[in-house]
C-alpha cells in the first residue's frame, strides 16, 4: 500500500522491498522567485493609501531621507513619503536592493529618521511578526502631531517597506494591509 502512494505521487518503490529513498532520483529544488524591484522613483499614489488606511490624503510630499541614505548600501534605492491631513498622518519609506542581512541594524536608522519627521520614537521595541515578509516588526508608539501611532517594518527579499500611521485610533492590522500592498 505505502509502495502504491509513493508512486502515485511521483515517487518509485523496489519490487524487492529495497528503501524508496534509494531508487529515487534526486530532485532539484527550486530556485527561489524573487519579486521585482519595489519603485522609488516616486511616492505611491495617495488612493493607494486611502484605500487601505481608510484616509482620505489628496497628496503626497516626498521627504528629504539624507540621514537614511547615509547608511544605506551602495545601489540601495529608496523614497521616503509622507501623506497628511488634519486627522493623520502616513509615513512611508521604501527601499529597494536592501540586503536582508541589514534588517536589525537598520531599524535604528530608521527611527532616528521617524524622530526626525515627528513622531515620538523614545521607548519604542520593535515586537517580531510572524507571517509578515521575510522578516518583520511592529511598533506602537505616541505620535506628536495626531495621538498616538502604530508601525511596521517588513523585509521581503531584497524589498523592505516601513509604513507608521499616526491617527486618533491607529490600527497595526490596516498598516499591515498597506504594507503587503506596497510589496506586492
Amino acid at each position: 500500500m505505502a509502495a502504491a502512494a509513493v508512486a502515485a505521487c511521483g515517487g518509485s518503490s523496489s519490487p524487492s522491498g529495497g528503501s524508496v529513498a534509494a531508487t529515487r532520483a534526486a530532485t532539484p529544488t527550486p530556485a527561489p522567485i524573487s519579486a521585482p524591484a519595489i519603485s522609488t522613483a516616486s511616492c505611491p499614489a495617495p488612493s493607494m493609501v486611502n484605500n487601505a488606511l481608510g484616509t482620505e490624503f489628496t497628496t503626497s510630499t516626498t521627504v528629504s531621507s539624507a540621514s537614511l541614505v547615509a547608511t544605506l548600501p551602495s545601489g540601495t534605492g529608496h523614497i521616503a513619503c509622507t501623506y497628511t491631513s488634519a486627522k493623520a498622518g502616513v509615513f512611508l519609506i521604501l527601499l529597494n536592493n536592501m540586503p536582508a542581512s541589514l534588517f536589525t541594524a537598520e531599524e535604528q536608522d530608521m527611527m532616528a529618521l521617524l524622530s526626525a519627521k515627528g513622531f515620538n520614537v523614545s521607548g519604542v521595541t520593535a515586537t517580531p511578526v510572524s507571517g509578515l515578509g521575510d522578516q518583520a516588526s511592529s511598533f506602537t508608539s505616541p505620535s506628536v502631531l495626531y495621538g498616538s501611532a502604530v508601525g511596521v517594518d517588513v523585509q521581503q527579499g531584497t524589498n523592505r517597506v516601513v509604513v507608521f500611521e499616526g491617527t486618533a485610533t491607529p490600527s497595526l492590522s490596516v498598516v499591515e494591509s498597506l504594507a503587503t500592498q506596497l510589496l506586492s
